[in-house]
């Protein structure tokens, strides 16, 4: 278990990551090749606006491909498109790995992916030589993806981490938020954790076992009565997934204060979402009204 902490006047942003990894090629006919960073964990390809690379070619679908980092790993998948996207003239069907030199095309946008990464500091020296290629990632196949994550589920291997809540009118800490990390290898982050859950369509799953880690380690390490802070997932089903599960830690825990914080992408009707309040309202839980009663510290170095 460990506890984070953060300074008051950070805001939570998407922050561009320097993977190392680069897209190279025409984004449009009349200009010459471009090189592009893929700089997130989740690298979205599509003609919409505010995408991570948007592209003016009419035959690209709004949003038509992922790019995924996932460990020292890229993946590629098609989010749906209607013109396909290819690997080396492939199509891809399923998630696929991709490394250094492989021919990508998006409809009619070709690109070329490419590793430029410097030797990392702070001591950590990376060698030149271990280029990243196609090759190197023959055995990082969906199987693989599937048999890590099924491990995480089976031995339960999400670690909780606490990061405190605080007041925004006299500081107190009013609770924890209960936030994971995993000691399985290429899932040792949430966002690495999550992606890959997407990948096999078992967000919920992922979700509610973080919830129940969550408050389960609390117990042995937060003094007694400390409030906690649970996450919900946008897949999730407010009455099916949330409310059953949190039924369940409360029969388990009758005595931890509770908050459960409903991920905004999971309100899709008012009424029930006010319904689903009362019945944590009947439990002793409570749902925050506003994101302004409380400030999330944002963690330090190191944390999730």
């Amino acid at each position: 278990m460990e506890i984070g902490t953060r300074t008051s006047t950070d805001k939570p942003v998407s922050l561009a990551i320097d993977t190392g990894w680069f897209l190279s090629g025409c984004v449009t006919p009349d200009h010459g090749i471009t090189r592009i960073p893929v700089n997130s964990e989740s690298f979205v390809i599509g003609r919409r606006p505010g995408l991570s690379l948007s592209l003016p070619s009419p035959r690209v679908s709004g949003r038509h491909a992922e790019i995924l980092v996932i460990g020292d790993n890229l993946l590629i998948r098609d989010l749906g498109s209607t013109n396909g996207t290819y690997v080396n003239r492939r199509r891809v069907t399923r998630p696929t790995p991709i490394g250094e030199g492989d021919h990508i095309e998006l409809a009619d946008v070709e690109f070329r992916l490419e590793y430029a990464a410097q030797p990392r500091q702070q001591g950590v020296f990376v060698d030149p030589s271990l280029r990243k290629t196609a090759k190197a990632l023959d055995s990082f196949e969906p199987d693989w993806i599937l048999s890590q994550f099924q491990e995480l589920l089976q031995r339960e291997a999400v670690t909780p981490h606490y990061q405190p809540i605080v007041s925004l009118t006299d500081q107190s800490i009013l609770g924890y938020e209960a936030l994971a990390r995993s000691s399985v290898s290429g899932l040792t982050n949430p966002a690495a954790m999550f992606q890959t859950a997407q990948l096999v369509e078992r967000e919920v799953e992922l979700s509610i076992l973080c919830r129940r880690q969550g408050v389960s380690t609390a117990m042995k390490g937060l003094p007694e009565g400390t409030r906690l802070f649970l996450n919900t997932h946008p897949r999730e089903d407010l009455q099916r997934d949330v409310y059953d599960s949190v039924v369940e830690l409360r029969q388990r825990y009758p005595d931890v204060p509770l908050t459960v914080e409903i991920h905004e992408g999971a309100i899709d009707n008012p009424t029930r979402v006010f319904a689903i309040k009362q019945q944590f309202r009947d439990l002793d839980v409570t749902t925050p009204a506003s994101c302004a009663t409380a400030t999330v510290h944002p963690v330090s170095s190191g944390a999730c």
